[in-house]
């Protein structure tokens, strides 16, 4: 969901996404995506809220500019010109299939986003967009991390601030675990690993 008015605005990602859940390296790529509506969809004034299901995000012209702002963030051309060479629109499947785990692997992102945007940088040839998109590629980095919180977890700042508050005495460790939803025999995140 986003909620938008003339100065500012706000994305909202349900923390029950099943995709997402499937794919951490998904949530980057809807934070881009809604930042784009955020930043350049049109607006009259007043206030605007867009909820988006999973199947209304294909076809219009909003969401399609959305999508390449996305993917153009997360794999910048000069970044991949860099780390890949000059655009030839390869057609050898290993070859191919390289060249996508390297982007992804680089840059953090899902197999069907490095592909589709390799394909419209013709780093591939665009004639495999579709069969690439079905097929996966390996990942040989550590997944970036995310400022979402777990599900169920509160937000870091909730949980710094109980940090802080625990650390100042205003909170005993039974209240900050029962604030940041652990269980009473949990060990406080903060806390030193005993070895």
């Amino acid at each position: 969901m986003l909620a938008r008015s003339e100065a500012c605005g706000a994305v909202l990602l349900s923390a029950r996404d099943p995709q997402r859940e499937k794919k951490t390296l998904l949530a980057r790529v809807y934070l881009a995506h809604e930042l784009c509506r955020v930043l350049f969809d049109p607006s009259e004034g007043g206030l605007h809220l867009v909820v988006e299901g999973a199947d209304e995000r294909r076809g219009q012209a909003a969401e399609q500019r959305a999508r390449a702002f996305a993917a153009e963030l997360l794999l910048p051309f000069e970044g991949l010109s860099r780390l890949l060479g000059v655009p030839r629109a390869l057609e050898e499947t290993g070859a191919v299939r390289d060249l996508i785990a390297r982007a992804r692997s680089h840059f953090g992102t899902p197999h069907e986003i490095a592909s589709n945007h390799l394909c419209n940088l013709n780093f591939i040839d665009r004639r495999l967009r579709e069969r690439l998109e079905a097929e996966t590629t390996t990942f040989a980095a550590t997944p970036p991390t995310t400022t979402l919180p777990a599900r169920n977890a509160p937000s870091r700042v909730v949980a710094e601030l109980v940090a802080r508050a625990h650390r100042e005495g205003l909170l005993t460790d039974s209240e900050a675990r029962s604030t940041l939803g652990l269980d009473q025999f949990d060990r406080l995140p903060w806390d030193e690993v005993e070895l």
